[in-house]
């Protein structure tokens, strides 16, 4: 059972921190790496359970049926050598990594374990699409190795597309994705309050292709793994208080993305998951004390950093382990090796051959965030920054600066990899802004939570309406600001708009839109 804490010496934009009987914490350095040493044996097993479940499935796949359905779905439309498919409703999306994906789950090798493990691809990824076609209408093409990811999307492509066509495998896409939504947002709720959750999931929606990013199989399944995976991880540090836990868990969900990744926005998770535990876990003048001093052992600063640590550490052991696979099945393991290390090395700060990349830095972050207001919802999005700038504003006296700034530091993670990973960043921007699109969110849910004052998203819109109004009639000469057309035939104070409007305490809601904490 979760006990109620006082929270009298509480910010009321801080979430509840769980207290309980069975509280397992962590006190410091050496207890975070026992931590992430518990998590070895989880992450071995996780190892193996990738590679035996890609020889299971791809044993009873027939890449023949594939092969057709994929065919067909060229001739009807739905896929398109041009990348723009004949119905509206299926064009958008990144089609070069839908092809690329299909493509490798079309790999011809006879030998299931050379296949799921060492996967190859029909031809060269020149023209993804004009490949893949040219793949299903039956050209002589010459193979090349792609096994450096583990391709586990295919677990959902090989069953799939066997039995049914390419526009059923965006179907279940799409339901893949609403499950993460509905994950992420009912973890949000529980952990960070109503009203923040809703601003953050709302924010994601307007200023990414989260809507319709069931378009692209391979980005739908790693945005729902982003998703639902972070929305079990909060519904997780709510329930339970043992943070070994914690970091074990963030640690295999780190291997399960990489599992089904392909580099397509892996700063997301882990940025997600610390700024859930800072918004969860921290609370003015507990946030401030040393480990020793707190009853709950790290900071949440502190504890954060070892969430995120955790994660990047299942992550890299999931993908450092492909590679070692990929070498021993190669049959030339130098050369293979070889080819690794230059990938790697060409993904930082390599530089194509007639690219418009820039080796400056800050570069990649300033363009990421500048493709996010690029989205459909930009205006929405401005209109919802603008409310929220009015709400700090209108109670700037009960804005925790010092909490914000802590709420939003899990936002370097996305900013060091955008950096780190220059030539990736700018070379592929429609669809790694969405990290950028996220470290948005975050801001505006942090800014409400950071905020001593009750908030929802009506009284969000009513006060950036009255203040829109106040501002308009500010401008107006003295006489014209009593005319009722403005105001409703009420006169309008001297100091409108300058002045904190009164607030009412949403009903059924707690403070900043947070609920209760469970009995």
């Amino acid at each position: 059972m979760v006990h109620q804490l006082d929270t009298s010496d509480r910010s009321p934009g801080a979430a509840f921190a769980p207290v309980r009987a069975d509280s397992i914490k962590l006190a410091g350095l050496s207890d975070v790496c026992r931590a992430l040493t518990l998590a070895i044996p989880v992450l071995i097993a996780l190892q193996a359970i990738f590679a035996f479940s890609l020889v299971a499935v791809r044993s009873h796949t027939d890449i023949s049926a594939i092969n057709n359905n994929i065919r067909v779905a060229f001739d009807q439309g739905v896929l398109a050598t041009d990348q723009v498919p004949k119905l509206w409703i299926l064009r958008g999306g990144h089609r070069f990594t839908e092809c690329v994906a299909l493509n490798v789950a079309l790999d011809p090798q006879p030998n299931p374990w050379q296949s799921a493990l060492a996967p190859e691809l029909h031809f060269h990824m020149v023209d993804a699409c004009v490949e893949l076609y040219k793949t299903v209408s039956g050209e002589n093409a010459e193979l090349m190795d792609y096994s450096r990811y583990w391709h586990g999307y295919r677990l959902l492509l090989w069953p799939v597309l066997q039995h049914a066509d390419v526009l059923t495998l965006r179907a279940v896409t799409a339901l893949l994705v609403a499950i993460g939504c509905a994950l992420f947002f009912f973890g949000l709720r529980a952990t960070i309050g109503l009203t923040p959750a809703l601003i953050l999931l709302a924010t994601l929606f307007l200023l990414t292709d989260l809507w319709h990013i069931w378009r692209v199989a391979t980005h739908g399944l790693s945005m729902f793994v982003i998703l639902g995976g972070t929305g079990v991880f909060a519904l997780l540090i709510r329930r339970w208080a043992n943070q070994y836990l914690w970091i074990v868990t963030a640690a295999a969900l780190g291997a399960i993305f990489n599992f089904i990744d392909f580099l397509i926005n892996p700063p997301m998770m882990p940025m997600l998951m610390s700024f859930i535990v800072l918004a969860f876990m921290s609370h003015t003048g507990a946030s401030y004390m040393s480990a020793r001093e707190r009853p709950g052992g790290l900071r949440p600063p502190a504890l954060a950093a070892a969430v995120a640590a955790s994660w990047f550490f299942g992550y890299a052991l999931t993908w450092a382990t492909k590679w070692a696979l990929a070498i021993w099945l190669s049959n030339n393991a130098p050369q293979e090796a070889t080819g690794i290390i230059h990938q790697v090395i060409f993904r930082l700060y390599g530089l194509e051959p007639g690219s418009t990349m820039f080796r400056i830095p800050l570069v990649p972050t300033i363009t990421m965030i500048a493709t996010a207001f690029e989205s459909f919802g930009t205006i929405v999005a401005v209109a919802m920054i603008a409310a929220i700038v009015v709400h700090v504003r209108n109670h700037r006296l009960r804005f925790d600066r010092a909490r914000f700034y802590q709420l939003i530091s899990p936002l370097f993670i996305t900013f060091i990899w955008f950096e780190l990973l220059s030539n990736h960043t700018q070379l592929h921007p429609n669809f790694v802004y969405r990290s950028a699109s996220t470290a948005v969110a975050i801001v505006l849910a942090a800014a409400i939570i950071a905020t001593d004052a009750p908030a929802t998203l009506v009284t969000l819109w009513i006060n950036l309406r009255r203040h829109v109004r106040s501002s308009i009639l500010l401008l107006l000469p003295a006489k014209a600001r009593h005319l009722g057309a403005w105001t409703g035939n009420c006169p309008v104070p001297a100091d409108a708009g300058t002045q904190p409007l009164p607030q009412s305490k949403p009903v059924g809601l707690g403070r900043a839109g947070f609920l209760p904490p469970r009995e």
